[in-house]
């Protein structure tokens, strides 16, 4: 089966959930609003597929909140961090309190079983590693309950370090972009 190669006609969300489900991998399927297939696993956390047939490329997502309290610049600081450190996946912070993993590859000569496994456990544990390391960092949210909105997932925390440095979006725009002096 890991051989196997999928035709592009034949790359859908549903055959891409069958490779899962005989993989053995914990798979419960959801949709979302946009058409995502949302993979629940047994350990709280929740992966996002897309197909896009037009483009011919699949995207794996996995939504990771972090604390709305958190000053705007440590969470830029941290997602710019994890852009660096695993480079194989893309960390964007969406809003005040969701950062996204992203990855993505074309499917326009098919994709065989193997390398669609490989992708989605290495995408995985990228994944995780960024949500321990936001966990580690204090900027995790609470994990929710099981049957809660399954967007939502984090891990516990402490309170919010004393020290932290709070700046707003315009001031941190000004000195990120600000034209170095001479002296």
């Amino acid at each position: 089966m890991k051989n196997m190669l999928l035709q592009p006609s034949e790359v859908s969300r549903e055959s891409l959930l069958w490779i899962l489900e005989k993989a053995m991998f914990d798979v419960e399927p959801l949709h979302d609003v946009d058409e995502d297939t949302i993979i629940c696993t047994e350990s709280g956390w929740n992966f996002m597929i897309r197909v896009d047939h037009d483009k011919e490329l699949v995207t794996f997502h996995c939504p990771l909140h972090i604390r709305s309290e958190a000053s705007l610049k440590r969470k830029l600081v941290f997602v710019n961090a994890m852009s660096k450190k695993f480079i194989l996946a893309n960390v964007v912070l969406l809003d005040d309190d969701t950062m996204f993993v992203e990855y993505q590859f074309l499917y326009d000569s098919g994709i065989t079983v193997r390398f669609f496994l490989n992708c989605f456990k290495r995408f995985v544990e990228i994944s995780q590693s960024i949500g321990q390391e936001s966990h580690e960092r204090r900027l995790a949210i609470k994990k929710r309950e099981k049957d809660s909105d399954p967007f939502r997932l984090g891990h516990e925390y402490d309170e919010e370090p004393e020290d932290e440095e709070r700046v707003d979006m315009d001031t941190l725009m000004q000195q990120l972009f600000e034209e170095p002096r001479d002296s």
